[in-house]
């Protein structure tokens, strides 16, 4: 029987909660889904679990990394080895609901096999649910730009591929991929996502159980952090010209830029001198290749071919300039009061 459903499962350090996440899957009682689990060489018991799990069920297929190379490439190969018609994007340590796939499966063939749909989840963190931004959806008519005035209005964050059902053929058509990063991979995945689909919708019966824990990639700081931001902002800078050329996609794909600019520039306040010339082996083989890249709306770039003609020190020189307009924000602020 041909998949309609390709379940793609990056999985590192998971054995106290991959067993339930797969349960939740496997009791959904559909026999035309694919588990694709991508054992990114797990060393707390993770990869055995992973080999029994297989065993168990034919509908799991196993890829086990013997070296560590990250979640975005992980989630790459899962896509590449996908053969089902959605593509569905799990974390290890989340749960479907009861019912989710069929309920799932109906909700495209009535809505005609739209390119992507927005799932309902609940978690605990804000926003602990999308079930107002579907209720939202329900008459704008495949618009995309209507979409996103939607969640820019709700303030509704679009990072999180889990969160959507995406079609397989959409992917491949349009070139998506994730970047080769261990945190935030899903930015430029899901901003070209939205900016590039053409039909939409959203299922409102509840589908998607997130677990939020903070020992997780997503809480990770310090120079690992900043060298994954700093690639996910390139990729995002050099894929904009993709963008379709309407103002509010461009607007809507240029605050994902912003905000990747954003943290960067905190997390590179932060860095020792001898970190910040690791930066400084990325930014050299992509500079002449951003060199329009500016934070806003300071219009500070990040890298100036001018500078001394060195990554490291343009890294240095926006930091600095970043610095000193913190500084004079704050003593700006600092004058209403009388210490």
């Amino acid at each position: 029987m041909k998949n309609v459903f390709s379940i793609v499962i990056p999985v590192y350090n998971s054995v106290q909660f991959l067993p339930k996440c797969i349960d939740s899957i496997i009791k959904q009682n559909r026999d035309n889904v694919e588990i694709i689990i991508i054992d990114d060489a797990s060393t707390d018991g993770t990869t055995s679990v992973c080999h029994n799990l297989s065993r168990a069920h034919p509908c799991i297929k196993l890829l086990t990394h013997s070296t560590n190379l990250g979640v975005g490439i992980s989630r790459n190969y899962g896509n590449k080895m996908a053969r089902g018609d959605y593509i569905i994007f799990v974390d290890s340590d989340d749960e479907l609901f009861p019912k989710a796939l069929a309920n799932l499966e109906r909700h495209i063939q009535l809505g005609k096999a739209p390119d992507v749909v927005l799932l309902h989840y609940k978690k605990d963190t804000f926003p602990k649910s999308s079930y107002q931004v579907i209720k939202g959806m329900k008459d704008l008519n495949n618009d995309a730009e209507k979409f996103i005035e939607l969640i820019s209005q709700k303030r509704f964050p679009l990072s999180d591929q889990w969160a959507f059902a995406v079609k397989r053929k959409f992917i491949l058509r349009n070139n998506i991929a994730f970047s080769n990063v261990r945190i935030g991979e899903g930015e430029l995945f899901m901003s070209s996502v939205i900016c590039l689909m053409e039909t939409f919708s959203g299922m409102p019966q509840r589908f998607y159980k997130k677990i939020d824990r903070d020992g997780s990639l997503n809480h990770t700081k310090g120079i690992m952090a900043t060298e994954a931001c700093l690639q996910v902002l390139i990729d995002l800078y050099i894929n904009k010209s993709r963008i379709i050329a309407s103002e509010i996609k461009i607007n809507f794909y240029e605050n994902y830029i912003q905000a990747a600019l954003g943290i960067f520039s905190a997390l590179v306040l932060l860095l020792s001198e001898k970190d910040i010339q690791r930066l400084a082996n990325i930014l050299e083989k992509y500079g002449p290749s951003i060199s329009k890249l500016e934070k806003r709306p300071e219009g500070i770039t990040l890298y100036e071919k001018g500078v001394s003609e060195s990554a490291y020190n343009s890294i240095m020189t926006f930091r600095t300039r970043i610095l000193e307009n913190k500084i004079n924000v704050i003593r700006a602020y600092s004058k209403n009061f009388e210490s």
